[in-house]
């Protein structure tokens, strides 16, 4: 949805050095250039607090473990308030084009005092290097260099021969990021966690890119992300920041394909089903890029996805009934029945009358489908053909969202869907199970929505102690 899943997925990695909205006026923005294409504040004293992980241990994950004696160092600072870095107001990572790591500022509560400590450990070190160069000072070796002026401390890695180059982010003459219209909109945020992404940032010295597209231009898209933490509920919200004609024609391009939501599949969806997931589609643009595709196989497959999105028109749900042997049901708010054909022709297999509907043998499941009231369903794992609203069936306040997910580890599967036969969709059942019990034991339920240009996931947790943080330092 959007590259929200893949996004979803860096996000987890970020939770770990992620940050406090309301500290970013606090930082020092001249360090931070305008052309910065990552930014994320960090709140370090929160973020130990939530994840039960100390602060001695958190700071030099920061940084390459293999740096001793600087991680050393970065622990003695963790620790020691009295050498004068300010942890309490939260920390700043950044990337700048001209660097592939993130570097890392912190506000400094006795500047003096920290100048003092790096100074002796140069002597005590004879691994590393002092560095004076006006109010700018510090000590780095070939893999960090740790840099302070009155205001800040600078924490950079990969140094080699750039010492220069880091030293003279501290006289930036601009006004920096926090001037520009994304660092506008990340001061805005007021959760724990504030990340924002240019869609061109570049890794690895490369020309690749995590970019919006594969072939269009994205100089001025910006992805922003927010995450904040309650009582047993952690919140993940995404949205996209277009600065640009072109890249506001872009998004809109992208929306094409999708419409609101109706929720009308609800009461077709079983209240015992383990996760369903609804797209409002507009019957005009396509779900998928197939533009930059080079594998053939892969290329066709797309293709015939975009040809059913656009012979579709309202709600289309896919069903997760259960997961020992993977039971799916696809409902679809249809056209016509050209649509219907279009979905028949992935299978190639033919289909025989079977009630309201029709069924047929594919890679040794039963598969079952039907038309009713313009509502196409496929099933392999229960019999669809003739389809009536349920009794007991899914709700939700899919709230204006043009894509709708829901996550329910605490429901399930119908005992009677098990008993049917779904062998060429087995899985692994030590993975499955082992998956089901560690969301079950935790997890009451997760929720995705996604609107026009943002997302949103909403992680709720069987204890109201638990958190995104302590749930992954637990794993």
């Amino acid at each position: 949805m959007k590259r929200f899943f893949l996004f979803s997925a860096i996000t987890l990695w970020c939770t770990l050095i992620s940050c406090n909205a309301n500290t970013a006026e606090k930082s020092t923005p001249n360090i931070i250039p305008a052309n910065a294409e990552i930014v994320a504040l960090v709140d370090l004293e929160k973020i130990s607090s939530l994840s039960g992980i100390s602060l001695t241990d958190i700071v030099p994950m920061l940084c390459e473990q293999n740096a001793d004696p600087m991680v050393r160092i970065l622990q003695t600072l963790a620790t020691d308030k009295s050498l004068g870095v300010n942890w309490a107001d939260g920390i700043t990572l950044f990337k700048i084009p001209e660097h592939q790591n993130l570097i890392l500022t912190v506000d400094l509560s006795d500047a003096n005092a920290l100048k003092g400590y790096l100074k002796t450990q140069t002597e005590q070190y004879e691994s590393l290097e002092h560095y004076k160069k006006g109010s700018v000072s510090g000590c780095y070796n070939s893999d960090i260099a740790m840099l302070c002026n009155k205001e800040s401390m600078l924490v950079a890695l990969d140094v080699n021969d750039k010492i220069e180059e880091f030293a003279s982010l501290f006289s930036y003459s601009d006004k920096g990021f926090y001037s520009t219209a994304a660092g506008k909109k990340l001061q805005s945020y007021n959760g724990e966690i504030c990340v924002v992404v240019d869609d061109l940032v570049k890794f690895d010295g490369d020309n690749t890119a995590i970019k919006f597209s594969y072939n269009e231009s994205t100089e001025g898209l910006y992805t922003l992300l927010n995450i904040s933490t309650q009582k047993g509920i952690t919140n993940l919200d995404m949205e996209y920041l277009a600065l640009t004609p072109e890249t506001k024609q872009l998004l809109e391009k992208r929306n094409e394909a999708y419409t609101t939501l109706s929720g009308n599949l609800l009461k077709y969806i079983p209240q015992s089903a383990i996760a369903y997931t609804m797209m409002g589609l507009s019957g005009e643009g396509s779900v998928v890029n197939v533009s930059g595709c080079e594998d053939n196989q892969l290329f066709n497959t797309m293709k015939s996805i975009e040809t059913i999105s656009k012979s579709l028109k309202g709600d289309a749900a896919l069903v997760v009934e259960r997961l020992d042997k993977l039971g799916l049901t696809l409902l679809c708010q249809v056209k016509d029945m050209e649509s219907v054909m279009a979905l028949g022709q992935l299978f190639n297999t033919e289909w025989t009358p079977h009630g309201n509907g029709y069924k047929c043998n594919w890679n040794g499941m039963t598969l079952y489908a039907t038309v009713s009231e313009e509502i196409c369903a496929l099933s392999n794992c229960r019999d669809v053909t003739t389809l009536t609203p349920l009794s007991s069936h899914k709700s939700a306040k899919v709230d204006g969202a043009q894509i709708y997910m829901n996550i329910d580890p605490q429901q399930n599967a119908d005992p009677a869907l098990t008993s049917m036969s779904t062998d060429g969709l087995s899985m692994g059942g030590l993975e499955i199970s082992l998956m089901q019990n560690m969301l079950k034991s935790t997890i009451d339920n997760i929720e995705i929505k996604s609107y026009e240009n943002r997302n949103q996931v909403e992680i709720k947790f069987l204890d109201e102690n638990m958190n995104l943080y302590k749930f992954i330092n637990s794993k």
